[in-house]
C-alpha cells in the first residue's frame, strides 16, 4: 500500500483562505440541532483526512459494464486499507449491526452515462448482508422513482429482497433547520434508516463547483434548489450535510469515480458527453466526506487544466463549501495532512 500526502496545492480555492479557515476550525460550533459541536458528529480521529482511492481500468470491461468480480476485490482492498486491517471483507460487520437498517443514497439524476452503477451498487449491498442485515432492510433510494429507473434500477418496495424506490413526496411535516438550511427531510433517512451508505458520482457541477460526498445529500431534503446558490455552494452544501440525521448516520462514502465529469455539470449535454466526460478509473472510499470531497476537487482540477479549461476559481465556483465544512469540524481541518491511499499497491 503506497501511503502519500497529496502534492496538490490548494491555491484553485485561494491558499490563505484554506489555511485560515481550516486552521481557526477548532473551536467551531453549529447552529442548530441544540448548537451541538460539529466535531462531536466527525469521523473519528483514525479516518480523519484518510482517503483511499483505487484506480484499475479493469474495473470496466470492454463493453462498458463492470466488472463485479473486480469491483468486489478493489472494495475489499479499500476498506482493509480503510481500516488498516488484512481482510478488509470483515470491515462491513464494524459498520453494521443486524438491528440496521441501511440506506444506500445513490445519485441517479444525469442518467445511465453518468448515474451510479447497479452492479456496483450490488456489490455494496452484498457487502451490508455480511454483516448480518436482512435483504429487505437494505434501501437503495434517491430522489425520484423515475430517477432510479433511468439509471438501471428495478422498484422494489414491500417485495422481497433488498429495496428500491425514490423519496417521491414522503417527506418529514416538521421542518429541520441547519444553519442558512431550513427544509424537510426523506422519511426514508429520517425515519426509516438507522445507518447511511453514502454513494455519490464525482461530477463538476454548475453552482457548487463539485458534487460529490457531501453535495449527494441535496437528495435527501425536499428543497435542494433553494441552495444551489451560484457561490460555489457555501454555506449550504456544509450546513445540509451538519444535520444531524445526515451526517450522523452516514457509516461509509464510496464516490464513484469510474467515469467523472469535469465540465457540463452535473447533468451534461448527451451531444457533448466527449467534452466534459473524462475516465479515472477509480472508487475513491473514506468516512470523511470533507476529505474525500477535497480529493474529489483536485481530482477535477488537474482535469480541467490538461483540457486547457479554466479553474473552478477562475469559473467563479469553487467549492468554497468544503472549507466551510472543515470549519464546522466536519473533517479534515487541515487539507496538507490529507492521507491519499493509492490502491493497488505498484
Amino acid at each position: 500500500m503506497q501511503t502519500r500526502t497529496p502534492h496538490w496545492s490548494p491555491d484553485p480555492l485561494d491558499r490563505r483562505s484554506f489555511l485560515r479557515l481550516t486552521g481557526a476550525a477548532a473551536g467551531a460550533s453549529l447552529v442548530g440541532a441544540g448548537n451541538a459541536s460539529a466535531a462531536s458528529y466527525g469521523p473519528g480521529a483514525a479516518f480523519l483526512g484518510k482517503v483511499v482511492k483505487y484506480t484499475d481500468p479493469k474495473l470496466l470491461r470492454p463493453s462498458g459494464e463492470l466488472d463485479v468480480k473486480q469491483a468486489k476485490s478493489a472494495l475489499d482492498e479499500c476498506l482493509g486499507a480503510l481500516y488498516s486491517v488484512s481482510r478488509g471483507d470483515t470491515v462491513w460487520s464494524k459498520l453494521f449491526s443486524h438491528t440496521d437498517v441501511v440506506g444506500l443514497k445513490v445519485n441517479c439524476l444525469a442518467g445511465q452515462h453518468l448515474s451510479s452503477n447497479p452492479l456496483l451498487v450490488q456489490v455494496v449491498a452484498e457487502g451490508v448482508q455480511s454483516a448480518g442485515v436482512k435483504p429487505e432492510n437494505i434501501i437503495i433510494f434517491d430522489m425520484q422513482d423515475a430517477h432510479l429507473a433511468k439509471a438501471g434500477f428495478e422498484y422494489n418496495r414491500g417485495g422481497k429482497g433488498v429495496q428500491c424506490y425514490g423519496t417521491g413526496s414522503d417527506y418529514d411535516s416538521q421542518l429541520t433547520s441547519q444553519g442558512k438550511v431550513v427544509t424537510n427531510l426523506s422519511k426514508i433517512l429520517s425515519t426509516t434508516c438507522t445507518a447511511i451508505v453514502n454513494m455519490p458520482i464525482l461530477k463538476d457541477h454548475l453552482y457548487t463547483g463539485i458534487s460529490a460526498a457531501m453535495k449527494n445529500h441535496f437528495g435527501c431534503i425536499m428543497t435542494p434548489h433553494k441552495y444551489h446558490h451560484p457561490k460555489g455552494g457555501d454555506p449550504f452544501v456544509a450546513d445540509n450535510y451538519a444535520i444531524p440525521q445526515i451526517h450522523g448516520k452516514e457509516r461509509l462514502i464510496l464516490c464513484e469515480a469510474l467515469t467523472a465529469c469535469f465540465d457540463g455539470g452535473p447533468s451534461p449535454d448527451p451531444s457533448r458527453l466527449s467534452e466534459c466526460l473524462f475516465q479515472p478509473n477509480a472508487l475513491l472510499v473514506s468516512k470523511d466526506a470533507v476529505a474525500l470531497d477535497y480529493v474529489g476537487f483536485r481530482l477535477i482540477e488537474d482535469e480541467r487544466k490538461k483540457r486547457g479549461r479554466p479553474s473552478l476559481k477562475e469559473d467563479g465556483r469553487a467549492p468554497m463549501y468544503i472549507v466551510t465544512a472543515a470549519k464546522y469540524g466536519l473533517g479534515i481541518r487541515d487539507f496538507q495532512k490529507t492521507q491519499l491511499l493509492e490502491l493497488p499497491k505498484v
